[in-house]
């Protein structure tokens, strides 16, 4: 076993591998919708929480901030990947100046939470780095939260750095140009879909593992708008 941190660290696989970024994007996809079916809300995905099994086959490992779909989040989740909602939660208006007063508890697990982790692992598996500069020792935010808190989504520049370099696409056009293209849309689809600064909007566990990019006889998605403003 192998966590996919190790993976990401030491092999050749972000950011250069698109057929085995897709195969790992499925098996986590898979556990999240199964873990959802059973409305209960991870609340810590992140490449150290996901195991490589034997047949290189990737599982989520790590409950300990789980936490049952409406009920208080655990409190362990790493800030690198926390979601805009939960981050601005805490750190309010240390990172944004002035918050208003009055804010409610701790937040109810939803699945949103766990889809916007998702997005920032896949994110980092397209591209072979961080969304947001992080300890890579602890997984926690390093500097200002304010480009968390304030996300307002993904732009187009940023979405670009998926694949986009030359050995990516050396890898992944072997089974030809155009199927490489569709593979880059359909991850970049993907992420800015998770990465939606509003939870409402970001797909559920179980669309996320019926998504084109896992099944190439569907339809390629149609593309998401850019964010009015993202980072």
């Amino acid at each position: 076993e192998r966590s996919l941190h190790a993976v990401i660290a030491s092999e050749r696989v972000a950011g250069v591998a698109p057929a085995e970024v897709v195969d790992i994007l499925r098996d986590v996809a898979g556990a999240l919708a199964e873990l959802h079916a059973k409305n209960t809300v991870h609340g810590d995905v992140k490449p150290r929480n996901v195991l490589r099994l034997s047949g290189d086959q990737f599982a989520l490992c790590d409950l300990d901030a789980s936490a049952r779909a409406g009920e208080p989040c655990g409190g362990k989740s790493s800030t690198a990947y926390a979601a805009p909602e939960l981050a601005r939660l805490r750190f309010g208006a240390q990172a944004l100046g002035t918050w208003p007063q009055g804010r409610a508890g701790p937040m109810a697990a939803r699945g949103a939470l766990d889809v916007w982790s998702f997005g920032v692992v896949a994110f980092e598996l397209g591209t072979g780095r961080s969304l947001f500069a992080q300890d890579l020792s602890n997984d926690e935010l390093v500097g200002s939260a304010y480009g968390l808190c304030g996300w307002g989504g993904c732009s187009d520049a940023l979405l670009a750095e998926v694949f986009s370099s030359p050995d990516a696409a050396r890898v992944g056009s072997a089974g030809g140009p155009e199927a490489f293209g569709r593979l880059r849309r359909c991850v970049r689809h993907l992420v800015r879909w998770c990465l939606s600064a509003d939870p409402v909007k970001r797909p559920t566990a179980q669309q996320l593992l019926d998504h084109p990019l896992f099944d190439e006889a569907k339809p390629e998605p149609a593309p998401l708008p850019e964010a009015f403003f993202g980072f």
